[in-house]
């Protein structure tokens, strides 16, 4: 394996264990997660239906975004759902002000 393709694995499998791991703890408290989201968001400008939407879907998007990077399943497609999902946070981050 070249040294640039060793690169891209180990950050590909990286990120996946993170994004994984974010998902996997927060599927069995779901509600508890769910529930700090909403109240996260209670002063910013987003519905709280949308927040508690986002908040019941995120754990299974990002534990099947991590899966996905690890396994290196569709690895295009995947980073291209990883970096859409990570923006998304940053945007609800910003609204926030955190």
């Amino acid at each position: 394996m070249m040294p640039k393709n060793t690169a891209y694995v180990l950050l590909r499998i990286t990120m996946g264990i993170n994004i994984f791991c974010h998902g996997f703890v927060r599927i069995p408290k779901l509600t508890s997660f769910r529930d700090w989201m909403v109240n996260t968001f209670v002063d910013s400008m987003l519905p709280s239906w949308t927040v508690y939407s986002w908040g019941t879907i995120l754990p299974f998007i990002e534990f099947i975004i991590g899966l996905f990077l690890i396994i290196g399943f569709k690895t295009y497609e995947t980073t291209i759902a990883g970096a859409s999902m990570i923006a998304i946070l940053i945007f609800g981050s910003c609204l926030t002000e955190n």
